[in-house]
């Protein structure tokens, strides 16, 4: 049996800095579904798809984690949805998602991931300040 590895992503709109969380087993897969969904004027979240029309394709892509098996794909997904404060939309898509809070603190104990994960050689860190930045 083939071993399905799930991953957390993230996209990042350049032109306003605001972050979209997501989680599949197919990367690649899954970040060309959001771009063929936002060129038909079609994707399922209506502020992403009307500042993709106003803006246009300036996107970053972010893998940020492979899960192992015993961690809950759920409890990351909302822990990277809150370093990005994704869930507002201020300053990100994912306010329609459901996940519920997690206590971040017994979530690191728990796996002991440290709060400051690199993402493919940049932190957390500098994809915030070039958040602020832009």
């Amino acid at each position: 049996m083939v071993r399905r590895t799930r991953k957390i992503y993230a996209l990042r709109n350049n032109r306003t800095g605001k972050f979209y969380v997501g989680s599949t087993v197919h990367f690649e897969d899954r970040i060309q579904d959001h771009i063929r969904a936002l060129r038909r004027g079609a994707h399922p979240v209506p502020l992403m798809q009307a500042e993709y029309d106003a803006f246009g394709d300036d996107y970053s892509y972010f893998l940020l984690e492979e899960l192992p098996d015993e961690i809950d794909r759920a409890k990351r997904e909302y822990y990277w949805m809150t370093v990005f404060n994704s869930r507002d939309p201020e300053h990100g898509y994912n306010y329609r998602d459901k996940a519920k809070p997690v206590d971040l603190g017994t979530l690191f104990m728990e796996h002991k991931i440290p709060p400051k994960a690199d993402v493919l050689g940049v932190t957390v860190d500098d994809l915030l300040r070039e958040d602020s930045n832009g």
